[in-house]
């Protein structure tokens, strides 16, 4: 008989000891039969950086926006009673420095003797001001008309007129 009971209270101590049944007291602490597993904590977004702006001030909703802008070629942007206005964002040239934008317009005449022009803007997106910097006419056979520097200076954009559209197309303005 005291085998027997020497052998329950071997078992009942082992049992104890080694925390083979739920719950168990270890040294004042809480111990289970199995390790609940941690919920892995989720991971902090990276801070959207979109809607943004360039360094010349051009906007862009979001990441897709800007891909999608990209590899375009001509694009109308706007007319005219003489001209179909159009603009090309991959030969746009951005001074960070300035925030000036240099853009080629694009105008394709309707009536002229010229088929069409090319003239390079400088743009300044945030304060809503353009100047025209050179131009070429061209014939139907892309030969060179005519070209012309100029030194003018920042005009503010007229309300509904072809400069508002430009600045407006090319800025992006949302």
């Amino acid at each position: 008989m005291r085998k027997a009971i020497l052998a329950t209270m071997l078992l009942a101590l082992a049992v104890v000891a080694f925390g083979q049944h739920g719950k168990t007291q270890i040294g004042g602490k809480t111990a289970s039969k199995s390790k609940a597993k941690a919920k892995p904590k989720p991971k902090p977004t990276p801070k959207s950086n979109w809607p943004t702006y360039t360094p010349c001030g051009v906007y862009y909703r979001d990441a897709k926006d800007f891909v999608d802008d990209l590899n375009k070629g001509w694009r109308l942007i706007g007319e005219t009673n003489d001209d179909y206005l159009w603009h090309d964002s991959d030969k746009e040239i951005c001074d960070a420095d300035s925030k000036v934008l240099k853009a080629w317009i694009k105008a394709i005449h309707r009536k002229e003797k010229a088929a069409y022009s090319l003239m390079l803007y400088e743009l300044k997106c945030e304060t809503n001001q353009f100047r025209l910097k050179s131009s070429a006419d061209y014939d139907t056979s892309g030969n060179l008309l005519q070209s012309e520097k100029y030194d003018t200076t920042w005009e503010d954009a007229i309300p509904d007129s072809a400069g508002e559209v430009i600045l407006n197309k090319v800025c992006r303005v949302p």
